[in-house]
């Protein structure tokens, strides 16, 4: 007997979105020391310090996320196949 085949995720564009934010506070906690004079404002500082843990809290969520098989959908497999012939009686 054959595997049904894994289906491909869809994108998060939830995820997606949290990606690109983080990115684009670490450019701008990253620019904050050539383009500001010290001292650099505290909100920039706090929102630049949730930059990397944010990115890397998400490329391990994606890994974890690309590593599990996606499930076929119910009744697909054999026994789903033999459920539905005794109950449409074919």
């Amino acid at each position: 007997m054959t595997e049904p085949k894994p289906r491909p995720r869809a994108r998060s564009p939830a995820i997606d979105a949290l990606r690109g934010a983080a990115i684009v506070s670490m450019f701008a906690a990253n620019l904050a020391g050539p383009c500001l004079r010290p001292p650099h404002p505290m909100w920039l500082r706090i929102f630049g310090s949730f930059a990397a843990p944010t990115f890397i809290f998400l490329a391990g969520l994606m890994t974890a996320l690309s590593a599990q098989p996606a499930l076929p959908s119910a009744g697909s497999g054999p026994a789903g196949k033999r459920a539905a012939k005794r109950f449409v009686g074919t």
